[in-house]
């Protein structure tokens, strides 16, 4: 399952999936394919994963 947000001050318009996020948030560990990851983040992307402390 996936779920796009888009935040702004103005009034947003577009209503698509986001291809190239700014920040990503996982639930799940195991759906995160780094490869996949570093190829649609955009430099000086937030990353949030919850997983256990040890992975």
């Amino acid at each position: 399952m996936a779920s796009f947000l888009r935040v702004d001050k103005e009034k947003i318009f577009l209503k698509c999936e986001i291809k190239y996020p700014n920040e990503l948030l996982s639930f799940d560990v195991s759906l995160i394919n780094p490869e996949e990851i570093r190829k649609l983040m955009v430099p000086g992307s937030t990353i949030l994963l919850n997983a256990d402390k040890g992975r």
